[in-house]
């Protein structure tokens, strides 16, 4: 068998390039993906932008669950690849088997070529995996600037048995063929691909699952059930093999009313070699579905973050008096406001940086029934009006942003300390925030107040209405030598940069996908050029121009292509709105998923140029005089 093996070493190149790659990104998207969700979940700490509970355990959950599905991803592919290679050597498979080895024997012989593969593979995907992550980590600020040994190791390992697990699956079911069947050399061309009785069960329970999904929502009237967003992914993924079969059909249908002789031989060839072409549409409508679903979620998550504070923060500026040169109440603030404009509307608070018992930074605002009014819009959780105790200088009360704090810590109590000096308050509520802004927290004023020991005092101003006469007063107050302004368009502004803080790893992720489709496709039209070359003659015998045949196989691409983007996009659009549910649960904005149309366009364009100029390179030579010559020496 080692033999055997080495001997399948020695083949072409060119055959096992495919494998080679993707073998090596496999590596090096397994080991760096380990390495960025320990990273950001070290961010997460950092910035304490989240909790330890749920909600840190939840977005981390949606973070390893898009690592896990490109991992998936890449070894669907490498299996692809090894299949693919499987087949290419139809001979040699079959000589084999006349030779008394059986099926077992074969797949385990091309399981072990598989394994020896490695021995290049991982040194190589070392190297790039460093110099992969060095520069993300560069550019991100990660804490480490290198893989420790202890995750390569981690990787490598994952790698071998996941692919082994792959492998012996795909091998053991390539490897029982019948060879009388095969040496009679019966080709996919005979008949066109028709749908059969698994792709029709599959479109029943597929369109089954989807309507019963859909008459759920109508019923409940619930359209951010994820379980249910769920069950209508799946249902449409059942019908897709039903649905591609039938648009071929329908597209050929199309060709032959308007006498397109390209666009009905295009579909023919892609019925006609459907479990070739098959592959390739999946590998482009996953990778545009996971890419394009990717960028827009991140995208739309990002926006509700700017609407959420456009629309729920009603002061358009914010002034905050760092430190006062004599001591400044409430009222002698109002008094000068309404002074020079009568008609202005503003609330008054007492903010505090502080350091939690973790020492952290927190921003507590001290605020009265005022803010409620001209400041935000102020929602708990569980529906409990805060108007009638947010006055009172008794209550102890702390409302704390829902992304931050879990439900089970309602009544314990919040330690901080200012300079020192301990305060100490019950948690009462949790809020809906009005955008990612950090940890923070309101409180009672006048408790606030009565606490610190300054009755009356105020250093924030939220201005919801006012001339610019009074605002240019108030940034240039003369007992004030340190003045800050932030206007509500900064503030949707950091809303939008820190919604989902850490995610654009995950965007570059996204397009690694596309390139991973890109690569199938390479690899595809590379492998299958014999074949195709070989149609290409026959149809030159027949008297087939060089143009049309350029012009069908073009088609043909387009066709491909076409059809892949619009269920991909189909597909993203609904991943992408499951997926914004899952990662910010509380939308109060009305927002639809926002689509990366200029991304979109330009991963169409890249495919489409790249996949035509490979297609065409791969049957030059029957495109010329030189055709006779594939017929001569087909197999």
């Amino acid at each position: 068998m080692k033999q055997l093996v080495l001997q399948l070493s020695k083949s072409s190149i060119k055959e096992r390039m495919a494998a080679y790659i993707t073998n090596i990104l496999n590596i090096t998207i397994i080991t760096t993906f380990i390495m960025v969700i320990l990273e950001l979940q070290r961010i997460q700490a950092d910035i304490k932008t989240v909790s330890k509970d749920e909600n840190l355990a939840k977005f981390t959950a949606v973070l390893i669950c898009i690592s896990v599905v490109i991992i998936i991803f890449t070894l669907w592919i490498i299996c692809i690849v090894h299949k693919t290679l499987f087949m290419q050597r139809q001979n040699f498979n079959i000589n084999l088997k006349l030779a008394g080895i059986s099926s077992k024997k074969l797949s385990q012989i091309y399981i072990l070529e598989a394994l020896f593969m490695q021995l290049p593979v991982i040194p190589i995907a070392i190297i790039l995996e460093q110099i992969l992550y060095y520069f993300m980590a560069t550019y991100y600020e990660f804490h480490m600037k290198f893989i420790p040994i202890s995750m390569v190791l981690v990787g490598i390992l994952a790698h071998l048995v996941i692919i082994s697990i792959c492998l012996m699956f795909t091998m053991r079911k390539l490897a029982k063929f019948d060879v009388v069947e095969k040496m009679r050399g019966k080709k996919s061309t005979d008949s066109l691909k028709t749908m059969g009785k698994l792709e029709f069960i599959k479109f029943i329970i597929g369109c089954t699952a989807m309507v019963a999904s859909l008459i759920f929502k109508l019923i409940t009237k619930s359209q951010d059930n994820t379980i249910i967003n769920c069950v209508q992914i799946a249902g449409a993924y059942l019908s897709f093999d039903a649905i591609l079969i039938f648009m071929q059909y329908i597209l050929m249908w199309i060709g032959k009313t308007i006498k397109s002789r390209t666009l009905v031989l295009a579909q023919m060839n892609i019925l006609g070699y459907y479990k070739k072409t098959e592959p390739i549409m999946v590998t482009l409508i996953i990778g545009i579905m996971l890419s394009v679903g990717l960028n827009g979620m991140f995208l739309t998550c990002r926006e509700i973050g700017r609407k959420t504070v456009e629309q729920n923060v009603y002061f358009k500026d914010l002034i905050i008096y760092q430190r006062y040169n004599k001591k400044v109440t409430q009222p002698d603030l109002e008094n000068m406001i309404y002074a020079i404009d009568p008609d202005a509307q503003a609330a008054f608070s007492f903010g505090l940086k502080v350091l939690d018992s973790e020492g952290v930074k927190n921003e507590i605002t001290g605020i009265d029934e005022g803010y409620l009014k001209y400041g935000e819009k102020m929602e708990l959780v569980d529906g409990t009006d805060i108007s009638k105790v947010i006055n009172d200088e008794n209550w102890d009360g702390i409302l704390l942003p829902e992304y931050f704090i879990s439900e089970k810590k309602l009544g314990k109590k919040y330690k901080v300390s200012l300079n020192g000096e301990a305060l100490e308050f019950t948690i009462k509520g949790r809020f809906i925030a009005n955008g990612s802004r950090g940890r923070y927290g309101f409180v009672s004023k006048a408790y606030l107040q009565k606490q610190l020991g300054f009755k009356g005092l105020v250093n924030m101003i939220h201005l919801k209405k006012g001339n610019q006469i009074l605002l240019d007063k108030l940034l240039k107050y003369e007992n004030s030598p340190n003045i800050d302004h932030i206007s509500k368009t900064d503030i949707a502004n950091n809303s939008y940069e820190n919604a989902i803080k850490g995610t654009e790893i995950f965007e570059i992720g996204a397009f690694c996908i596309i390139l991973c489709a890109l690569l199938m496709l390479v690899n595809y039209f590379t492998i299958i050029s014999k074949q195709n070359n070989l149609d290409v003659a026959r149809f030159r015998a027949m008297g087939m121009n060089k143009k049309f045949m350029i012009k069908t196989y073009i088609t043909e691409i387009l066709s491909i292509v076409t059809q892949s983007s619009i269920i991909g996009l189909v597909f993203a659009y609904i991943f992408e709105s499951v997926g914004v549910k899952m990662v910010l649960p509380y939308i109060d904005v009305v927002i639809e998923p926002i689509m990366p149309v200029q991304y979109v366009i330009m991963i169409i364009i890249m495919v489409l140029v790249i996949s035509i100029i490979i297609m065409l390179n791969t049957i030059k030579d029957s495109l010329g005089n030189k055709y006779i010559g594939f017929l001569k020496f087909r197999d």
